[in-house]
């Protein structure tokens, strides 16, 4: 029983390691300007979207835009999708 907890404990261990091990390599992904227009967010993505990190910030940005301009918004969600 002992050695069963010991050796659940130490995986649980290893995991947390990695994860904050993997947390601490992530690179920042900064976004300077708010798109305008479908163009820039275009432009934008072209630039920062080249990374998994990069892609998920284009994603918030995405939501963030909706949250102001539905519209413009699903034309930014869209463009993330269609590449």
């Amino acid at each position: 029983m002992i050695k069963k907890v010991l050796i659940t404990l130490f995986f649980c261990f290893l995991f947390a390691f990695n994860v904050k091990t993997q947390t601490e390599k992530l690179p920042d992904v900064k976004i300077d300007i708010e798109p305008q227009n479908i163009e820039e967010f275009l432009e934008l993505r072209g630039k920062i979207a080249q990374t998994p990190e990069g892609g998920a910030a284009m994603f918030i940005l995405a939501l963030y835009i909706y949250g102001k301009d539905a519209t413009f918004g699903k034309e930014c969600i869209t463009a993330i999708i269609d590449k």
